[in-house]
């Protein structure tokens, strides 16, 4: 377990040409700190998709900049009362900072986000309108905590951050670099 933390911490990044769509890199942690937390109000407000309108709330990411780890879900699927402190689900929450610990992280060493910010009302995956949409705030967030590694936990997840069309049961379990930024390695599990 204390493993895993180290590798995490000790990831060298690849060096391959980078993309042109590569993710620039902020160095003040104050700036990026005050940056992310406009972009959390802004996600609050946005109205660039369907979902806006038949949503129950916004999900914005938890965390800080300068988070070693950066894990990335589909989206928040709550019945019930919602809840902005709920990131994936109350259960599936439950079990995502169960394995933290287990790897030896601290909530303070973990950003947690969803490719879709909108918490829908009905149990029905969001459209290809609505990844697309988010994507921008999604490479936003990636840009501001800076993160070491990226762990996307889905299929939506896996399919927003690498580039393939695999099932993230066919890319679990080996690091794939960043689609925006390949220098950034990402570890594709299955969702808690």
């Amino acid at each position: 377990k204390p493993a895993m933390k180290a590798r995490i911490e000790a990831t060298v990044p690849v060096q391959v040409a980078p993309t042109p769509l590569e993710i620039p890199r902020v160095v003040d942690k104050g700036e990026a700190s005050a940056q992310l937390k406009l972009l959390q109000e802004e996600i609050k407000t946005c109205r660039r998709c369907a979902l806006s309108g038949a949503r129950q709330g916004i999900v914005p990411g938890r965390g800080q900049a300068g988070a070693s780890l950066l894990v990335l879900g589909d989206y928040s699927l709550q019945e019930g009362a919602f809840s902005s402190a709920t990131l994936f689900g109350s259960e599936e929450d439950t079990m995502l900072w169960n394995m933290m610990r287990a790897i030896g992280l601290t909530p303070a060493e973990v950003y947690v986000t969803n490719v879709i910010k909108c918490c829908t009302r009905i149990a029905a995956q969001p459209a290809a309108e609505s990844v697309q949409c988010c994507r921008e705030h999604l490479l936003r967030e990636i840009e501001l905590v800076q993160p070491k590694v990226l762990c996307a936990m889905g299929e939506m997840a896996a399919h927003a951050l690498v580039d393939s069309a695999l099932s993230s049961f066919r890319l679990r379990g080996t690091f794939h670099p960043c689609r925006e930024n390949r220098s950034l390695q990402v570890m594709v599990t299955l969702h808690p």
